[in-house]
């Protein structure tokens, strides 16, 4: 559904580069809309859709705020969900070079503040570095 979209985007906006427009790229602003509808349609719900808020004057803002923050949703580009500071949080592969290469050796779930290690690190020398087969958890600081 996700790649209809695009196209019938990119044929409705002739005039963009398609070299500059990427799937990733749409996917991420829908995710944006998304959560700040859900946001504000969480928001207007406990204000009973009242249509007399002053929004300068009223908790509302910061509401909204605190909604928005509280998001999770499986979104265009996957899993949506903030953290504190209101900063997406997302998965990362960790790697290190080998021989002028990337080698994939850990997955890091920022969700759920673990690493797993696939791989064990190597380094230069006489020791030999590993890591625990089993995940750990990491601390934040």
């Amino acid at each position: 559904a996700s790649r209809e979209l695009y196209r019938d985007f990119l044929q409705s906006n002739s005039h963009l580069d398609t070299d500059t427009v990427s799937i990733s790229d749409l996917g991420v602003r829908i995710d944006a809309v998304l959560t700040a509808a859900l946001a504000l349609n969480r928001t207007l719900r406990k204000y009973a859709y009242s249509t007399e808020l002053d929004l300068d004057e009223s908790p509302f803002k910061d509401q909204l705020l605190s909604e928005i923050r509280a998001v999770d949703f499986e979104g265009f580009t996957g899993r949506v969900k903030l953290d504190g500071n209101g900063d997406r949080l997302a998965n990362a592969v960790v790697y290190q070079i080998r021989n002028f290469e990337p080698v994939a050796v850990a997955f890091f779930n920022t969700y759920d503040n673990i690493i797993d290690w696939s791989e064990e690190l190597q380094f230069s020398g006489k020791r030999n570095h590993t890591m625990d087969s089993e995940s750990r958890m990491l601390e934040r600081h």
